[in-house]
């Protein structure tokens, strides 16, 4: 082997012993990776640097953007209760179903892509059955890749494979080939997990990225604390000291002891923000802390008590959360003021309770204690990052959205940005990363979200390590390391005899898959079988629909596939958690694949 390829084959295994440790961050390990291959010199600058520019770094961004504005949108919200009413609550139920509907999805769209859509789904449903969104995730993945192996449009390996098939042997598979032998193994794939793959499943880690906070209503979450009694609703009248006023100016927290939790204006809750001016006729919602402080505040600013019902309720795009307080907390000893919770996290505190009572006196003056309780109101996107902080506090309970029918008018933008996403894939319009930035920017454009959400959305550690990552296949194909591998491994068994050869072929592309994109592993390994099949005198239709199969089974690291890369950070994943699980699924699809294929594709 050149001293290149043995320079690529150490790097990779450094690689992977990083991935599998956990030691190091995934992104700086991927950044490392890079700079040793140019280093080295295995590759130039332009090449190594190649994958910042890579269709499928810029497809998994573009998702995110995506995904991020059906949620805003209320789609996801929406597709989640239907999920919900088939899979009911129960972990095994949500799991069958969330995977056979990722399955067929992704059997006519890109697995990436119905990840991507489906992924705030299936965090939605875990949330609200009390489920930790990490049992959930890894299997929707899976599905994902599994639903590839349907139809000749699934994944791209499946066009390479027929390709190679169509130029050698005067045609290639039809849309419908790999029907048959991917349906048994995707049926056996939801079934494993079902079954066996569930068990390995990692739990709620205290990082973990979505959190597995209980789900409850904002009433009975408030009712828990005894807001109900201290919530009053007031209408600004004409003569109001307020009216013209931001709420900045209005500093009724300071002044009077009462939070503003919503202003109501033409029926519409309004998302409290300093900057919103009150005007005639707004209704706001009041938390009032202490006895008295209504009063003044009525006396002082010619508020009306308004006799419409005053119970909590925030706008959409706000949430309220209960935390508490780890002994090692570094809030521990301190007030809310000494910290500056408020313009640290962009939540405002609610209550604070100790031993289930509320302390006495204004509560940012309070000083805290380890195992005080925290209830926190904010935008949904704030109260989720608070998860990030587990040395600080825990995220015991979030409210859930209140159940409500699709909104048409709100939701028309997204949902038709997404079905010309998926009908432009599905029909090879235009390319793949074209149809998914076209879509992202409609949401900017059409107002799901803001150029500033649509950046916030992106997780921008994925994005990183996948395209400093990509060069390593670059590396393999350029040395030749992975093609001199799997050509001396074949020959060296020949004589073992056809389901022989098929096994080495699969176990090759299959292990390959796993640090590669499968599609480049395809694209190497898919000739190999075609003049091994030559060599031997047989049909070369089992050997490339095994290494079809094979490279839809890239499920033992985080870095196998994008859909693996989605989920990664979303589920709070652990390398060693794709190991685990994927590699048992791995082997039962492959005895599958050995005992399938030959019958239905003749040696």
């Amino acid at each position: 082997m050149p001293s290149d390829a043995v320079i690529v084959v150490v790097i990779l295994a450094i690689t992977v012993l990083l991935f599998v440790s956990d030691r190091v961050p995934l992104d700086v390990v991927s950044l490392g990776t890079m700079s040793a291959l140019m280093l080295t010199g295995v590759l130039t600058p332009d090449e190594a640097l190649a994958g910042f520019a890579n269709p499928i770094v810029l497809m998994i961004a573009g998702l995110f953007v995506v995904g991020g504005g059906l949620q805003s949108s209320g789609v996801t919200d929406w597709v989640g209760e239907q999920l919900t009413r088939f899979g009911g609550s129960t972990e095994r139920r949500l799991m069958i179903v969330i995977m056979a509907a990722s399955a067929v999805a992704s059997s006519f769209m890109s697995s990436t892509g119905t990840v991507a859509i489906l992924m705030p789904v299936v965090v939605g449903i875990a949330r609200e059955a009390g489920i930790a969104p990490s049992r959930l995730l890894i299997p929707l993945a899976f599905s994902s890749l599994l639903g590839g192996m349907l139809t000749l449009i699934g994944t791209p390996p499946n066009i390479v494979v027929s390709d190679v098939l169509q130029r050698h042997a005067g045609q290639g598979f039809g849309f419908f080939s790999f029907t048959a032998p991917g349906l048994v193994l995707a049926v056996a794939g939801i079934g494993f997990m079902a079954v066996i793959g569930r068990r390995l499943l990692p739990g709620a880690r205290p990082n973990e990225a979505t959190g597995g906070a209980t789900s409850v209503s904002q009433a009975e979450l408030a009712a828990s604390y005894g807001l109900s009694s201290q919530l009053a609703l007031v209408a600004l009248p004409d003569a109001s000291a307020l009216v013209g006023r931001s709420l900045a100016e209005t500093a009724l927290r300071s002044r009077y002891g009462v939070t503003v939790l919503a202003v109501r204006r033409e029926e519409q809750p309004l998302r409290v923000v300093p900057t919103l001016q009150l005007k005639v006729d707004d209704r706001l919602l009041l938390l009032v802390h202490h006895d008295g402080d209504l009063e003044a505040l009525l006396a002082d600013t010619g508020l009306d008590v308004h006799p419409e019902d005053d119970d909590l309720m925030l706008p959409p795009s706000e949430t309220m959360a209960e935390l508490v307080l780890p002994r090692r907390s570094s809030f521990v000893g301190k007030t809310l003021r000494d910290v500056a919770f408020r313009s640290r996290h962009r939540c405002t505190v609610l209550a604070l309770q100790r031993a289930g009572r509320e302390l006495p006196g204004s509560i940012g003056s309070a000083t805290m204690e380890a195992g005080d309780t925290l209830l926190v109101k904010g935008p949904l996107k704030s109260v989720r990052l608070l998860d990030r902080t587990p040395r600080d506090f825990v995220v015991l309970t979030e409210t859930r959205p209140e159940r409500s029918g699709l909104d048409l008018k709100r939701a028309a933008a997204p949902l038709g940005a997404t079905l010309v996403m998926l009908l432009l894939m599905t029909f090879r319009v235009v390319p793949n990363v074209l149809a998914v930035l076209l879509a992202a920017i409609a949401m900017v454009v059409f107002g799901a979200l803001s150029t500033v959400e649509a950046y916030r959305r992106v997780n921008w550690e994925s994005v990183i390590v996948v395209a400093a990552i990509l060069p390593m296949a670059t590396a393999l194909d350029k040395t030749g390391s992975l093609a001199a591998v799997v050509e001396r491994t074949v020959a060296s068994i020949g004589g073992a005899g056809p389901l022989g050869v098929m096994a080495v072929l699969f176990l090759a592309t299959s292990v390959a898959s796993q640090v590669i994109s499968n599609t480049a592993t395809t694209v190497l390994v898919a000739p190999v079988a075609y003049q091994v099949a030559g060599q031997l005198g047989l049909s070369p239709a089992p050997f490339l629909m095994s290494v079809a199969l094979a490279a839809s089974t890239a499920f033992a690291t985080p870095i196998a596939s994008p859909v693996n890369m989605l989920v990664l950070n979303a589920g709070g994943y652990r390398f060693g958690d794709f190991l685990r699980v994927g590699v048992p699924l791995q082997l039962v699809l492959f005895v599958l694949t050995l005992l399938l294929v030959p019958q239905l594709f003749p040696f």
